[in-house]
């Protein structure tokens, strides 16, 4: 099972050089939709994390009576987010090097494979389609939930991909690169494998309970090509 953003590409990349990224881009269009509802911003470690923001923004709202103000403001949160995400899928999200190598050699090997991801589904099957790469997944790809609750670290979207797979949590393996990713892993009793660009991503991912990780997709390529000598 692979996480999208990281292992595979870098989703929200930016659309040109020279021009911010889409995830700060994509997490001030939020931010506008909660000013413009008369709503307090929340404060996050890392104010430039879109799914983080639609969380906290959504749970805001959780225990809030319904009312057509907070289904104007919900919804308006969950579309701004799926189209944000749809024109990164059609537009800018690069592949991480690496990365199709790793999935192709792993689907040759006859790997079932999943896509696990707190992305929105429909973006990833069209970045998989768009980048030629949907075919090696054969219909795998789960997304997150309607419920913002059960995006990871909640193990729902791994026991979907497990569900669907038929494999045994303890003989399967999820590759990402986040705390969240760590611990749904552990939440479902599947087996983690850490990908970090940078040393700090590597620490916290160990401090988060990681035993393994790599720095590059490369690392995983080259250990599958050892094991298809053997």
């Amino acid at each position: 099972m692979f996480d999208l953003d990281g292992p595979m590409f870098d989703f929200y990349a930016a659309r040109r050089p020279g021009v911010p990224r889409r995830a700060p881009e994509t997490a001030r269009l939020l931010e506008k939709i909660l000013v413009e509802h008369d709503e307090l911003l929340p404060a996050l470690p890392n104010p430039d994390d879109p799914l983080a923001l639609y969380c906290a923004a959504l749970d805001s709202l959780r225990n809030r009576p319904s009312t057509p103000h907070r289904e104007a403001l919900d919804a308006a949160l969950r579309t701004c987010l799926d189209d944000q995400e749809m024109a990164a899928a059609t537009e800018s999200a690069v592949p991480t090097p690496g990365a199709e190598a790793v999935l192709c050699e792993l689907h040759r090997l006859g790997v079932p494979l999943a896509v696990t991801s707190n992305n929105s589904a429909d973006a990833i099957r069209v970045l998989l389609g768009r980048t030629g790469l949907l075919t090696v997944f054969e219909g795998r790809v789960f997304g997150r939930s309607a419920d913002h609750r059960r995006m990871k670290p909640h193990p729902d979207v791994l026991e979907r991909a497990l569900g669907t797979l038929g494999a045994a949590p303890r003989s399967s393996l999820l590759i990402g690169d986040s705390e969240p990713d760590v611990r749904a892993a552990a939440a479902v009793g599947t087996g983690f494998l850490g990908y970090a660009c940078s040393p700090g991503k590597a620490e916290r991912l160990r401090a988060a309970g990681a035993d393994h990780v790599v720095g590059s997709m490369g690392e995983i390529h080259d250990a599958l090509l050892r094991v298809a000598v053997v």
